[in-house]
């Protein structure tokens, strides 16, 4: 039998829980961004108790799994200020969509690729829980893709796998370490000057993995951009970088041992949704036009633009990154050349396709001589 955990105040007077958004509770219209994704019109359900308690569970899940009546989606690239409040960021992005979150998983310290780029670089993926498959559903097709703070998110399903279509995606590789300052948001924005990027997602420090939106800006891309290393996919890859089945026992331990489902939101967001009204959020994530970056990664970036602007004024190639040797650096363009050229005869495109695309490539010189300038992020 499921317990109330969300119980309400009987004094609703607090100025903190009537600062409503009226803005935002006027709204009536869907909103297309500048990319033309649907954007979350106001969700002016009313949260009820019965609500807040789910019976209803999941056909997909086990009869006994702690977790059936409520429904996850896979969140990835979400910017957070602080890891002590990363699930207070969580429950208050939602609820500015009129949506509330029960609870949410990050997968944490054990986990290798958390502690090498995401305490890093401040970008998680997590799985986070709904009280229906309506507001599951809701999440997934108006914040799929939209940005916060500078980034785009990808919200998936948490139990089902989606997969990437290979025929339209590659892998790229990163070859300086000093790059990883790079995000998911620059790797699209500069390829989508060649090819519209339908998704970005990082599943290792030294690579991401691109789905195009076609085959044709794909081939374009490879052409185009001459300091990609591009690799097909092979096989069944996964956009979500981990679901709640490869996260069962970390679930039940938290269930068990340090009361997950006991969560609860902010009393003022909790206010809100039980009057079906929009909780006054911080709004700073919005109007970002590039990517929030971490301490850590604007350390890189300028630890790279330095040695490039001296590397300028002594007259060495700009694009001698990290202070590598011009032997170090030649191998490297050879195997970008060789990795391009390899993958585009794989997927059919001939040596003469490639010459006609090449007279209008982005060239390495360019992109560097942008980094040095600031522009590149």
């Amino acid at each position: 039998m499921h317990r109330n955990h969300f119980e309400r105040e009987p004094d609703f007077t607090d100025p903190v829980g009537t600062l409503i958004l009226t803005a935002a509770n006027e709204a009536t219209e869907q909103e297309l961004d500048s990319e033309n994704y649907l954007r979350m019109p106001i969700h002016r359900k009313v949260y009820t108790d019965a609500d807040l308690c789910p019976t209803e569970k999941d056909p997909r899940c086990e009869p006994d799994w702690p977790l059936a009546c409520y429904w996850p989606v896979y969140v990835s690239n979400f910017r957070v200020i602080a890891f002590a409040d990363w699930y207070k960021h969580i429950f208050q992005y939602f609820a500015y969509k009129g949506l509330l979150v029960k609870t949410a998983l990050l997968r944490g310290p054990s986990d290798k690729h958390f502690k090498v780029v995401q305490k890093e670089f401040s970008i998680i993926d997590t799985l986070v829980y709904f009280t229906s498959k309506e507001d599951a559903e809701n999440a997934i097709r108006y914040c799929h893709r939209e940005i916060y703070y500078g980034h785009r998110l990808n919200v998936l399903s948490g139990r089902d796998a989606d997969y990437f279509d290979n025929d339209r995606s590659l892998r790229v590789k990163q070859l300086a370490k000093s790059s990883f300052y790079k995000t998911d948001y620059y790797y699209e924005q500069t390829l989508s000057k060649f090819g519209k990027v339908e998704l970005v997602v990082q599943h290792s420090a030294s690579e991401f993995l691109v789905q195009f939106i076609n085959k044709a800006a794909m081939i374009s891309a490879l052409c185009k951009v001459a300091w990609m290393v591009p690799s097909p996919l092979t096989g069944r890859i996964r956009k979500q970088r981990y679901l709640e089945k490869d996260v069962r026992a970390q679930l039940i331990n938290k269930i068990h041992y340090e009361e997950f489902l006991e969560i609860k939101p902010e009393k003022h967001i909790l206010r809100a949704l039980l009057k079906g009204e929009i909780p006054p959020c911080g709004l700073d994530w919005q109007g970002h036009t590039e990517p929030m970056l971490s301490r850590r990664q604007l350390a890189m970036k300028n630890k790279t633009k330095k040695f490039l602007a001296k590397a300028d004024q002594q007259k060495k190639p700009a694009d001698a990154e990290d202070g590598i040797s011009s032997e170090k650096m030649k191998a490297r363009k050879r195997e970008i050349e060789r990795s391009s050229k390899a993958f585009l005869a794989k997927i059919g495109v001939s040596p003469s396709k490639r010459r006609v695309c090449e007279n209008t490539s982005f060239r390495a010189s360019e992109h560097w001589k942008k980094i040095k300038q600031g522009s590149s992020v």
